[in-house]
């Protein structure tokens, strides 16, 4: 029994030492400042600096002997998909080395951003409201692809009397939806919102590309989508006999 509880304590052990401290995702293209916090009665002289991908240096970092270090993860030196590991280690003012901490690093794709297919997330029309109606929500599917949550969209809304205001909504995964109201079309022709997707930016400051050239027409662009109301029919009174 005692055997038996010394390998579980060995094995929980080893798993400790192996077990990646820290992991984290980045866009592709973006910079990341990374500091080393010794612990408290450590005297540190001047730290080492290392990122390995299957054991290999990836890039030279022997000259960056500080606490801190800026990684920029361009595409000369990290791929998509990949994950590497950044290690760190201290040396003291006896000139005796720490063990490395690390933090595993995956590296994501700038991707894009665009409205959702449109056979199943298409331009809406309805029908007007009712006085006194409450307006009811139309929702439209943006998809991310690439890059790290959350995402803070900038889109333009054109109000159907052709007023644009200009609007930022933050998206905490690769999906998500703009909603816009319906309204009371008391005129004798279809009224219309249009939302235009603008710009976006991941949460570590890249650009997010906008899809916006599937089709020549408001119709089949990735990046717009209407919502469409019919006139309300009118009886101008009842006879009465």
């Amino acid at each position: 029994m005692k055997r038996l509880i010394l390998l579980l304590m060995l094995t929980v052990s080893f798993a400790g030492v192996t077990m990646a401290q820290q992991v984290q995702d980045v866009t592709l293209g973006s910079t990341h400042t990374y500091t080393a916090n010794p612990e408290a009665g450590t005297t540190a002289n001047e730290y080492k600096w290392q990122i390995v991908s299957g054991g290999v240096d990836v890039i030279d970092l022997t000259t960056e002997k500080g606490a801190a270090v800026s990684i920029t993860f361009a595409a000369a030196d990290f791929a998509e998909g990949n994950t590497y590991q950044l290690r760190s280690q201290v040396i003291d003012n006896t000139g005796c080395i720490s063990e490395y901490v690390y933090v595993d690093i995956t590296v994501l794709g700038v991707g894009n951003v665009m409205f959702a297919d449109l056979n199943t997330n298409d331009n809406a029309i309805t029908c007007s409201l009712l006085d006194g109606d409450t307006p009811s929500a139309t929702s439209f599917d943006v998809v991310f692809s690439g890059g790290v949550a959350p995402f803070e969209l900038t889109y333009e809304v054109e109000d159907h009397e052709g007023n644009t205001t200009t609007q930022k909504q933050t998206f905490p995964a690769s999906t998500g939806t703009i909603s816009v109201n319906d309204w009371e079309n008391t005129v004798k022709v279809d009224q219309t919102v249009t939302i235009t997707l603008i710009s976006a930016v991941t949460k570590d400051g890249q650009n997010v590309p906008v899809i916006t050239t599937d089709a020549t027409s408001i119709v089949g662009k990735n990046n717009i989508r209407t919502l469409t109301v019919r006139p309300k029919p009118v009886i101008t009174n009842l006879t009465l006999n």
